[in-house]
């Protein structure tokens, strides 16, 4: 006898959930360097799987349950659609060395010597350029998109159009992959905010 259906929906949500935390980790680092809950479990596959956390994001409440490893990877592949187990593992990955990173800028050079002004004005320069190499993908990905919604729309046929949607997702999949970490990875729904299109009368 399977599980009641209550059941799997709580669980599926708990693998949802994992995504969520791990996109809310770049988003907002500082608020879990400190967390040795879940700084502990983007240590391994492992330690995610048998995660047990409760969070609330932007009013909503999120429990993650522990879980096999072979369940996650399951489960990933099944709910996380384009993402799978495979984006979740790039995301832990991503937290992981982002904590990682924030922990160490204390030791950073301070603009106290002439040295250390160089120094952050090189990392500077260099976060710039990685910024103008993700916008310059981002205005490809939106010209790809563009493009297969009005491919999309003028479709002959269903498998027409679903040839063309899924073709669209794919190629917006792979530009995004050629960006520097964290904006290699399209985040979930669930963590992206609605903007308003302000029309002029």
């Amino acid at each position: 006898m399977g599980k009641p259906r209550s059941e799997i929906q709580v669980h599926n949500q708990s693998i949802k959930a994992r995504q969520v935390l791990l996109e809310d980790v770049l988003a907002d680092v500082k608020k879990y360097v400190s967390n040795e809950v879940v700084t502990s479990a983007l240590k391994n596959q492992g330690a995610l799987a048998s995660l047990s956390y409760k969070f609330d994001l932007a009013g909503q409440h999120y429990a993650i349950d522990s879980t096999s490893l072979n369940t996650l990877k399951k489960k990933s592949d099944e709910l996380l659609g384009h993402h799978g187990f495979a984006g979740l593992e790039r995301l832990r990955g991503v937290a992981k060395d982002a904590i990682a990173a924030y922990a160490e800028r204390g030791n950073k050079p301070t603009k106290k010597t002439k040295h250390g002004l160089e120094q952050i004005n090189s990392e500077l320069e260099c976060t710039v350029v990685a910024l103008r190499r993700a916008n310059f993908r981002l205005l490809q990905g939106l010209s790809t998109a563009i493009s297969g919604i009005k491919e999309t729309r003028d479709g002959s046929s269903e498998a027409i159009r679903n040839k063309s949607a899924s073709e669209a997702v794919n190629a917006l999949l792979a530009i995004v992959s050629l960006n520097e970490s964290p904006f290699d990875v399209i985040p979930s729904h669930e963590n992206i905010q609605s903007l308003k299109v302000v029309r002029s009368e």
